[in-house]
Order: C-alpha cells, then sequence, then structure tokens
C-alpha cells in the first residue's frame, strides 16, 4: 500500500495545519540522536507551551473535549482560528488514531528546539496500543526588544504522521 499524505497549507498567513496520514508502507525505528542543549532565557517559555501541548493531549479525549475541540484549544486566538475546513480536516483524521494505531495509552515529550526567541519547535509521541503517532507543534511569537510586555505564543502549525525516521532528524 501507499502512504497517502494529508496536507493543508496556509500560504497566505505563511502558517500551515497539516496532517500527514500515513497508511501502510514500511516503518523503520530510528538510533536515539542527542538532541540540542536549549538556551537558559528560553527555558520558561519552552515550559509554558509544553504546558499547552499537556492540556491538548489531555483535551485530546472523546470523553473531554476531544480531537476538535482539543485542536480549536490549542489554537486560541492565533493566526489558525478561522481555516474551519483544515481543522475539521484534521480533525477527522485525529479521530481514526485509535482505530489505525490502537487505543491511546499515553504520551511523551520526544524533542524540543528553537529558532532564535520567536519559534519553539515540539514532537511528541501518542502512544497507541500498535504503534506510535508523531506530533508536530509550532508555537510563534515575534520578539519585540522595545517592549517590556511580550504577546502570548501562538501554534502556526500543527501535524501528525506515523513516520518514526523523522523523529531522527
Amino acid at each position: 500500500m501507499k502512504r497517502v499524505p494529508w496536507a493543508l497549507a496556509a500560504p497566505n498567513l505563511g502558517a500551515a495545519i497539516v496532517v500527514a496520514a500515513a497508511i501502510g508502507g514500511a516503518f523503520s525505528i530510528p538510533a536515539a540522536r542527542a538532541q540540542e542543549p536549549i538556551p537558559a532565557d528560553m527555558r520558561t517559555e519552552i515550559e509554558a507551551v509544553q504546558a499547552e501541548v499537556e492540556s491538548f493531549f489531555k483535551a485530546f479525549s472523546p470523553s473531554s473535549l476531544g480531537p476538535e475541540g482539543a485542536i480549536r484549544q490549542i489554537i486560541g486566538n492565533g493566526p489558525l482560528k478561522d481555516r474551519n475546513d483544515e481543522i475539521s480536516q484534521l480533525s477527522e483524521q485525529a479521530e481514526q488514531l485509535d482505530a489505525r494505531y490502537g487505543a491511546y495509552v499515553g504520551h511523551e515529550a520526544v524533542s524540543t528546539r528553537t529558532s532564535g526567541k520567536s519559534v519553539i519547535f515540539l514532537r511528541y509521541l501518542y502512544k497507541g496500543e500498535r504503534f506510535p503517532v508523531v506530533f508536530y507543534f509550532t508555537f510563534y511569537r515575534p520578539n519585540n526588544s522595545l517592549s517590556s510586555v511580550q504577546p502570548k505564543w501562538s501554534l502556526i502549525s500543527l501535524r501528525f504522521d506515523a513516520r518514526l525516521d523523522a523523529l531522527d532528524r
């Protein structure tokens, strides 16, 4: 069977909600790789964003808000909030995770990277009974050195797939 990627882009916003659902195909488990050290001045920022992702996974359960509610919650008032069709498509794919990969048994953070002081990339494993799924979250906040009040972090990209080889990058 072929892998069928699902991609939804928001070129006018410079942001995207992307779903890549791998159907069939061969999978390999990557070798472990050291993570780059997080700058000390970004640790508090990263902890705040990680708390949002933890809330996302708690809300993701059908007994809570479910996938669509969790997605809308983490998007909040960010630049993706009006992307209703893409949010619906992403939610529909997320609702199929249990059927494809087994019931959800937990999640764990697998990597954190920053790009300057304005972008945070997080990768999490969504653990299904039969196979894990990799969730990718990208948050953005313009760093305004002229102001003492910084804007809130906004989710600018959310995607997931079953390509474990991506964990090695």
